[in-house]
């Protein structure tokens, strides 16, 4: 069931990302809660799970938002798999490093995009153009990483599920 409800919780974030978030925008820049998502459910899950979140949260964030289905796909199942086969060794009471870990996931994410685009032979030249909108994303998944994470597990408690237990 808890499955159920991480999968709810990732794609009524999507229908939000592509409608709603677009209009909340700070210096321009719209926060990758969706990649927020994938660190906190990774982190508080297992690999298997970790994998599943990516991928899913990838595929319809590629389908919703993309013009090249797999770019994100990729990434978020990379960023699920790693931090889920460490989520055991973590200690889950320390928030400050969900912060830093959501950090180091944003710079991964925009780093693995370009490069992927390289490889597939696509202007990449502008990400230079729009670096300070990259920074300014990174910062913002960061300080939102905390804000997400209570509000998922205040609706989660609602549904007597604990995001902090690992047995699926």
């Amino acid at each position: 069931m808890k499955r159920l409800y991480l999968m709810l919780i990732v794609f009524i974030n999507l229908i939000l990302q592509v409608t709603i978030y677009n209009f909340v925008k700070i210096y321009d820049v719209v926060p990758n809660i969706a990649l927020i998502l994938v660190v906190l459910f990774s982190l508080t899950t297992n690999e298997y799970m970790g994998g599943i979140i990516g991928l899913f949260t990838g595929l319809l964030y590629d389908i919703l938002i993309m013009d090249i289905i797999g770019i994100n796909t990729l990434i978020y199942f990379i960023v699920g798999v790693s931090l889920g086969h460490f989520s055991e060794e973590i200690n889950k009471e320390n928030k400050l490093l969900f912060v830093f870990i959501t950090m180091i996931a944003s710079v991964f994410y925009h780093l693995a995009t370009a490069f992927i685009m390289f490889f597939l032979r696509m202007n990449i030249s502008n990400m230079i153009l729009i670096l300070d909108k990259i920074i300014v994303q990174i910062i913002l998944n960061s300080l939102l990483c905390i804000p997400v994470l209570i509000l998922v597990n205040y609706l989660l408690k609602l549904v007597n599920i604990k995001l902090f237990n690992n047995k699926l």
